[in-house]
């Protein structure tokens, strides 16, 4: 890790509701379902946990989402280390551009030395006040379900509707939500073509180069930033657009 810089989609912060039914992704019922989808004997660990997700603005901006909800119908939290104790469904909410920034330094010389890595969520008034609004609306869809399917849990909910509430709730259960980007950046580490500046046969090609961390999921772009780098390296001259009469 060359950069200090550090785009990272921060404030993964989730809301679980025990389900009155006791079904979720781990109950008998549920591998009925599966198994009527097709996706059984598989087990449940076919699933990819965030079953269902939306994109939206908490600003009311239809062409720029500014944070992302993820639906898991299972209880989700301690970033999965700690195991379910209920049935229930589970909401997360992203924070898709952040503002706040954080750093990767080196630690030492030393080739397997851990990194210092400091997150900085949350540090910009523009990434709170987002958080705060998503986390209202996504409670706000819950106790919208109808009661009989979904339980207000009061471990979790209980403070979200004061605003000081809120703010601990968000304090106690934000963490990452694994798209670290641009400790390497284009035009600050890395040139146009990849290569480190101020060394010889190196390049980098990897989300690190990203200049800022794309709305969408990583994935795809990280792809396409493979794709170009292969390009390059074999000496492949860019396509030419389409001409149309």
């Amino acid at each position: 890790m060359v950069g200090q810089t550090r785009a990272h989609r921060d404030g993964h912060t989730g809301r679980c509701c025990p389900t009155s039914s006791g079904q979720s992704a781990t109950s008998a019922a549920t591998h009925v379902i599966m198994d009527a989808q097709g996706r059984w004997p598989c087990s449940p660990l076919t699933s990819n946990v965030a079953e269902g997700g939306v994109f939206l603005s908490t600003r009311g901006d239809e062409s720029v989402p500014d944070c992302q909800f993820e639906m898991a119908p299972v209880m989700y939290f301690d970033e999965g280390l700690s195991a379910p104790f209920d049935h229930a469904l589970t909401i997360a909410t992203t924070l898709l551009k952040p503002t706040s920034c954080g750093r990767v330094t080196l630690r030492s010389a030393r080739p397997d030395a851990k990194p210092r890595i400091s997150h900085n969520y949350l540090t910009t008034g523009h990434d709170r006040t987002t958080m705060i609004a998503s986390v209202r609306a996504g409670d706000g869809y819950l106790q919208a379900a109808r009661s009989d399917e979904v339980a207000a849990c009061a471990l979790l909910h209980s403070g979200i509707r004061r605003g000081s509430g809120v703010v601990a709730f968000i304090e106690q259960r934000t963490g990452t939500n694994y798209h670290p980007t641009s400790t390497c950046a284009i035009g600050r580490v890395v040139d146009p073509d990849l290569r480190v500046f101020g060394t010889e046969d190196l390049r980098v090609v990897d989300a690190s180069v990203m200049p800022s961390i794309v709305r969408g999921n990583t994935n795809a772009a990280v792809v396409a930033v493979a794709e170009k780098a292969a390009d390059i390296l074999q000496g492949n001259r860019p396509a030419e657009a389409p001409h149309f009469a």
